[in-house]
């Protein structure tokens, strides 16, 4: 499990990269700091998403010339990681350390975001031009995925996702996918996709 969700860590950090090659290195050297302040497991689940999540916000909200940036298409794939997410939390259920509702064969349904991700960048990109209806309407289904899992994990707080490295999942691929949503959805709304 744990090799398989390291690699769902770094396909994340480096369709990140990819998609916005603009970051700068402190911010690079934060998410490291951040990381390794989580992986002792001193912060609680909704500690761990708030400092994230209020810097997406900031980012998103604050620094459009940033936003307008972000390879589109890029951060669209970076959401093949929740295939290999959904899989690592299968295989935590059938080690008996999350509830069944946290999986696919509950009520998490987050891996159909992951597989129609590529689906939804070829169409959405296809002939030089954008279409604005389809990755709007994808990005506010995905975004609604996403919700519905991190609410499902705050109501159950597994243990385990307080442990090395699984703690990475709030600490860092929640935080991402989530901006990688609202990054597209702040362009849509401004019409600058």
């Amino acid at each position: 499990m744990a090799p398989l969700f390291l690699a769902c860590v770094v396909w994340t950090a480096y369709y990140l990269y990819r998609a916005c090659p603009v970051i700068p290195p402190l911010v690079w050297c934060l998410i490291g700091a951040w990381l390794a302040v989580a992986s002792t497991g001193a912060i609680q689940i909704p500690f761990l998403l708030l400092p994230p999540l209020l810097f997406i916000l900031w980012v998103t909200f604050r620094r459009h010339s940033f936003v307008d940036k972000v390879n589109l298409k890029l951060i669209t794939m970076l959401h093949t990681v929740r295939i290999g997410v959904e899989i690592v939390l299968w295989m935590l259920f059938g080690a008996g350390l999350i509830p069944i509702v946290m999986t696919f064969e509950g009520r998490n349904f987050d891996i159909f975001a992951g597989i129609t991700a590529p689906i939804a960048s070829l169409l959405a990109f296809r002939g030089g031009k954008v279409n604005r209806t389809l990755l709007g309407v994808w990005n506010l289904a995905s975004l609604c995925l996403l919700i519905n899992i991190v609410s499902t994990a705050g109501l159950n707080r597994p243990a385990v996702l307080m442990t090395m490295p699984f703690v990475w999942l709030p600490a860092f691929i929640v935080p991402v996918v989530f901006a990688s949503h609202l990054f597209v959805l702040c362009r849509w709304w401004r019409g600058t996709l």
